[in-house]
């Protein structure tokens, strides 16, 4: 939910749909509720990206979000960002303090971490 509020602010609606109702079917796959103040603010990030497109791309890109199995939403959060670092930082890759590149597997735990996922709700979504 965060990052698709970032993709909102950037001005980029679609990229933003996808994450958040991909987020939506994770949650709801994993049995995940959101307290009141997060289903305040999902909701109007949905209605801002709604205000931004016209209501059948809304639609379309919001059933593609919804359709997505949980490792492809993270898949897709993962590449979206990195593409987006890359072209904010001109970094050709993501590296490790010691200068090397971070393996598929740290980018993902890291992916992981940034959304607030524990081990516990990692598990029961894959």
């Amino acid at each position: 939910q965060p990052v698709a509020h970032l993709y909102l602010d950037m001005g980029d609606p679609v990229h933003c749909l996808l994450l958040l109702s991909s987020s939506e079917t994770i949650r709801e796959q994993g049995g995940i509720g959101l307290d009141a103040d997060a289903r305040a603010e999902f909701d109007e990030i949905k209605r801002a990206a709604l205000q931004l497109l016209n209501p059948e791309v809304f639609r379309e890109q919001w059933k593609i979000g919804q359709g997505m199995s949980g490792r492809q939403a993270v898949d897709y959060s993962l590449a979206l960002i990195t593409q987006t670092l890359r072209a904010v930082t001109g970094s050709p890759r993501l590296e490790r303090r010691d200068g090397k590149e971070l393996s598929e597997r740290e980018k993902q735990v890291a992916e992981l971490v940034a959304q607030g996922l524990s081990n516990r709700i990692y598990l029961r979504l894959f």
